[in-house]
Formats: C-alpha cells, structure tokens, sequence
C-alpha cells in the first residue's frame, strides 16, 4: 500500500504537467470531492521540489473583486495600500506579476468567482506574459487561452480482479489506518470496502470522511449505513464546508440560478444515466418564453462538474450524476415540494419507451432494442421500487406491474430470472388485497411468472401461474391476450409431460392468432405446437409445423424468433440421424441468438450442438462447449438448462476415462 499521503494519481499528474507546458493556464475541473486541491497540491511540491516559484492561493472566501484581489496580493505579498479601487487591485497584483519571472500561480477554488475571472485572470495573463496559472474549479472561467483538465473520481475496483489493485481501495485503507493502526482488510472485508468505495463514487472526500468512521464503526456498518452518507460523511464535530460532504456539495447548489437548481434536482430522479430526449421529458422549466433552453442548462451543470456526459454509442451521449450529487439532488426535490410530479413525468416517459423497445424485441430492431431496454434497467427499477415504496394512490400498483412487464422480455431472455421473480411477486402480492387492478395486467404478470418458474425448474410452479394467466384472460373477454397466455399454459404442460392438453391449446391459440392476422404470434403458437409433435416423435408433422414458424418470422424480420425455429428445426434433424443438416442449423441458430443477446436461447442452443458433437465423438469440443452453457445457463439462473447439460458433461466426462471428475459433476 502506498505510505504517502497522495494515493493514485500518478497519470493525472504526469497529464497535468504536460498540459502546463502546452498552456499558461490550465483550469482541473471536477465535481465536488475529486481532490483537486490535493493534485494541485502535490504538484507545486514537485515544482518547488525542481526549483521553480509557486504561488498557492485558496480563495473559498472570496466573494466578489475586492476580496478575491485581496486573497491574491496576500498570497503575493504584494500591498494594495494604493491601488484605489478593485479594478486597480487587479492591474496592481498583474504590475507585481510581470516582475515575479516566471512562477506557476495556484488559484484555488475558483468557482464561486469564477464571472470575474475575465477581469482578474484573463488582465494578469496579459499583463505578465510569462506567468502560469493553475486553477481549480467546479465550472470553467471562460478566458481566452484557457485549457480544461476534466479530474474524475478515483479509479474503482473491478467486479473481477484484485480490488486492492484500485486507488479508491488504497486512499481508503490509508485513511483508516490513521484511526486504526492495525487495519488489514482480510478477503470478505476487502470485498465489503470495494462496494463501499463504489457507493463513494471513488470521491477521495467522501472516502476520507468514510474511513475515519473506522474508529467505531466496522467496514460492514458503515455499507449498512450508506442511506444516511451526509450524517456519516463528516468529520465529527465539524460544521465547515471543507470536513463535510454534505458541505461541498451545497456549496456548489449556492452557485446555481433558479434553472440549474430545479434541473439538478429533477434530475436526481434518473438512475444509470439519461439521455437529452429523457431529460426533455422529466424536467419541467416551465414553457414561456422566458423559460431557457433545457439543453443550456445541462450544458450549464456539465461545466459547473454537476453532471457528466459519456459516449455510449457513436450516435449519442448520456447524462451522468455522481450518487452523492443525485442524494443532494433528491433532498432539494423534497425541499421543492415537486418530488411526486417528477416521478410521474419519469415513469410515465420510461413506460412509454419501454413498451415501444419491448415491442421491437420480436423484429428486425431487437438487438438494438434490448440493448436499449439494458441501458435504461436501472431507471426502470427506480419507477418499480418508488411506486412500491412511496406509491402514487391508485396508479402504484399498475406503474410497479408495468415496469416489471417492459423488464420481463429482457430478463427472460438475459436472466437473472430471480431478479424477475421478485419484481413480479412484490406488486402482484399486493394487488391480492386491492381493488380494480386491471386483469389484464395481472394475466400479463402470471404469464411472465410463469416463464421465469419452468426456466427456474419449477415446472410445477409455472404451470399454476400459466393456468392463473389464463382465468384472468378469460374474464376479460380478451381473445388475443387469452391466446398469448395459452400459448405459454402449453408450453408448461408439455413439459410436464402432458402433450394432449398442450396441443389442444395451442391448437386454440393458433386459431384466434389467425384470425387476428398476427403473424407474429402464430410463429410462436407455431413453433409451440411443434414441439408437442416432436414429444410424440411424429418429426414430420413437427418439421412442417417448425418450417412454417420460420417461414413467418423470416418474413417479419424477426431474428430472435427466427434462431428459435432453426434450433427446433436442428432436433429434427438430428432425430432423423441427419448430423450435417442438424449441425448446419445448429450453427445458425447459436449465431443468430448470439447476434440479437438472447443469453437464455444461447445456452440452450449450445449445449444441443454440444450433444451433435459428442455423439460424433468430437469429446474435447463438447465437453467445452457444455462447460460453456452451463456457465452462462448458471449466470442467469435457468436452472431447467443447467440441469440438463451437467449431466450431458458428466456423461462426456465419462466417455473419456475422468470417472473422479464425472462423479464430481
């Protein structure tokens, strides 16, 4: 562990110097917290260190140009006696610059003047050609010339890897040995730190101010405590603005006008990030012409380092908030009275965007759909814990349903299925005792229960809640809702074994999908009818139904669907002693779940290859491909594909001689 007191940094610092070179003035720019004090700090050391004059001057008191020359000539010594006015001070203070030679000026702070730098800064660049200056602010100054050095938080741990190897780690573990001498974080406590230090944003404050708590508090208990960070994260005792997170943060709401106030807090709504279209939709800044431009105003927050923004595609960039910055934002909301307005705005716009993405999940956009849907989880599951947790009267139950149905295509498809699970059972124990739940909701929640029970390995569970979805689509009168949940009901009891009923529904399904012209659906209603053929082994009527389920969805464009078909098709195949056409399809099929990131059909789809190459005796390829999908089969929790393929590995296992490591399996 590093034994000084300045942790990490190194190439932060090696890029700062180099910048100094190429400009005369280099503003670090970051977030309240991110140490920018302590990197300037420790430069001027190494430029003193090499010979070079350094002026450090912290101006967290200044105000306005009289006091903020003040601070300057002090840190100077230069007197001020007769310079007249502040306009004077500030020639003054650039007359004593141009005789100082060359030094490198430290303006610390700089934030809460920055509107001045033009008169005080952007004068002594003129006036002292040959004077440096280093800045450090929350916002840019704005002056000709300048040159920004975004600083972020400390590197975090890795969720693989040693988290150790982190600077976020190592500040910590610094910081608490100043408390407790003999702190040595064993393997379970190191793994508790990391979570912690990621809860901290990596900001070296709040990491700080966390680690002195060691003294009465465990690693856990401080976790355990993260609901109450600004209580937690303060030197205790202390009230000033430079010991408390808390503290730092206001003072940058201080800096704020009225827009950026109420955009901050309305944006502490978001979770994961966001993007402009997103935050056009949830902050209101009233619509008169005086209202400003939302974007000027995120614009705004991203030079005062209130949000960040990041590249997450070629085509567009996301907002971002530290979580200390969002705990502050969402106090305000409170303060502003506006909290529940601004989460109707933002699960109303999420709702609305969900749907539409889950939509495009069964065509030719799935891909990127579900990687929309991936990006934007954690806002969906901040609209399904508010309604659960705070409610909104008669809308929480069908605002928490809803979040879990935009949710339930892609867990389905990515796991984990437990995650799932839980997002349906919370609102759906709820609506047992309330009143004027929309049935058809509820049959849409037991559907998608129902597919998270069978790929659990809970057939018999599944299959209740498939029969549940069912009586509640009969009561609505709904026939396409009732064919789509009967689809589901036979796909459950085919694989408990009961073909006739299976077939019956299905058969029922295809009918009222038929009729409906949704031909979507009857791919699937297809495929499902399929497999109860295939159960009988009657494989040409299993072959006809399969090649017409892919006949549809190639002509919808529907890739997810489409690898689906190829793989029933591949067992065909296969059956029939084919091995060239069922490896060929196969091959297709994986590649196609692979390319729409269907993680469920991927291990499923492999292992079946896997089988075709064990039965061929290609035992190395096999046995890998096994340990393959039963990785991925695990990392979801579908428990019915792990099961399956772990005993096809032990019998490969076997095949080649391994009896300690089949048995093991």
């Amino acid at each position: 562990m590093p034994t000084t007191s300045f942790v990490g940094r190194a190439d932060e610092l090696a890029a700062l110097q180099v910048r100094l070179g190429e400009s005369r003035l280099v503003t670090v720019l970051g977030a309240p917290g991110t140490g920018k004090t302590r990197l300037c700090r420790e430069l001027v050391e190494r430029e003193r260190a090499a010979g070079r004059r350094t002026v450090f001057c912290d101006l967290t008191e200044a105000e306005d140009l009289i006091s903020l020359c003040g601070a300057v000539a002090r840190a100077l010594d230069v007197p001020l006696g007769g310079a007249g006015d502040a306009a004077g001070a500030a020639r003054a203070i650039g007359a004593a610059l141009s005789r100082m030679g060359h030094p490198l000026v430290v303006l610390d702070n700089f934030e809460q003047v920055a509107d001045l730098a033009p008169a005080t800064v952007g004068i002594w660049l003129d006036d002292a050609p040959a004077v440096s200056f280093l800045v450090t602010s929350r916002q840019r100054l704005g002056v000709a010339g300048e040159a920004l050095f975004d600083l972020g938080p400390l590197a975090l741990p890795e969720s693989a890897g040693d988290p150790q190897a982190s600077e976020a780690f190592q500040l910590f573990v610094q910081r608490a040995r100043l408390v407790r001498r003999d702190f040595q974080p064993d393997a379970e406590e190191s793994r508790t730190v990391a979570t912690l230090v990621r809860e901290l944003d990596g900001l070296p404050l709040a990491i700080e101010l966390a680690a002195a708590r060691l003294r009465t508090l465990s690693s856990a208990q401080l976790l355990s405590r993260m609901a109450q960070r600004f209580e937690l994260l303060s030197a205790p005792g202390a009230a000033g603005k430079a010991t408390t997170l808390r503290g730092a943060l206001e003072s940058s709401w201080e800096t704020l006008d009225a827009a950026e106030r109420t955009t901050l807090a309305e944006c502490a709504a978001f979770r994961g990030g966001f993007t402009l279209e997103a935050a056009e939709a949830v902050v209101d800044l009233g619509h008169d012409a005086s209202a400003p431009w939302l974007l000027d105003v995120l614009e705004a927050l991203v030079d005062k380092s209130l949000l960040t923004t990041y590249a997450e595609s070629t085509s567009q960039r996301r907002f971002g908030m530290l979580v200390s910055i969002r705990e502050l934002g969402l106090d305000k909301l409170v303060e502003m009275g506006s909290a529940r307005e601004v989460a109707v705005r933002h699960a109303r716009y999420y709702l609305d965007a969900g749907r539409a993405w889950t939509h495009a999940l069964s065509g030719a956009d799935a891909a990127r759909s579900r990687h929309l849907l991936g990006l934007e989880t954690e806002n969906l599951l901040a609209i399904h814990r508010r309604a659960l947790d705070h409610g909104q009267g008669p809308a929480a139950l069908p605002t928490a349903l809803g979040a879990a149905l935009v949710l339930a295509p892609l867990l389905s498809t990515q796991g984990p299925f437990g995650m799932l699970l839980t997002l349906l059972d919370a609102p759906l124990l709820r609506a047992r005792d309330a009143e004027g739940v929309d049935e058809r909701l509820l049959a849409r929640a037991h559907d998608a229960r129902a597919v998270a029970l069978r790929y659990m390995g809970r057939s018999t569970e599944a299959l209740a809640d498939a029969q549940r979805a069912v009586a509640l689509a009969e009561s609505t009168g709904d026939e396409r809702l009732l064919a789509r949940v009967m689809t589901t009901l036979s796909v459950n009891e085919l694989v408990l074994g009961d073909w006739r009923e299976s077939r019956a529904h299905v058969e029922r399904a295809l009918v009222v999908h038929r009729a409906a012209g949704d031909a979507s659906s009857e791919g699937r209603a297809l495929a499902a009818l399929g497999d109860t053929w295939f159960y009988e082994d009657r494989l040409d009527e299993a072959h006809k139904s399969y090649a017409a389920a892919l006949a549809i969805h190639r002509q919808l464009g529907e890739r997810a669907a489409e690898g689906v078909a190829l793989s029933r098709l591949a067992s065909v195949a296969m059956e029939r002693g084919d091995a060239a056409a069922a490896r060929e399809l196969y091959r297709g099929s994986v590649e196609l779940h692979r390319e729409v990131g269907d993680r469920r059909a991927l291990a499923s789809t492999s292992g079946y290859l896997a089988i075709l190459e064990q039965e061929e005796g290609d035992l190395g390829a096999a046995e890998q491909r096994f340990r393959d999908a039963i990785e991925l089969a695990r990392e979801i929790e579908n428990r019915r594909t792990e099961g399956i393929f772990t005993g096809y590995l032990a019998g490969c296992l076997l095949e080649t001689g391994r009896l300690a490591e089949a048995a093991e399996t």
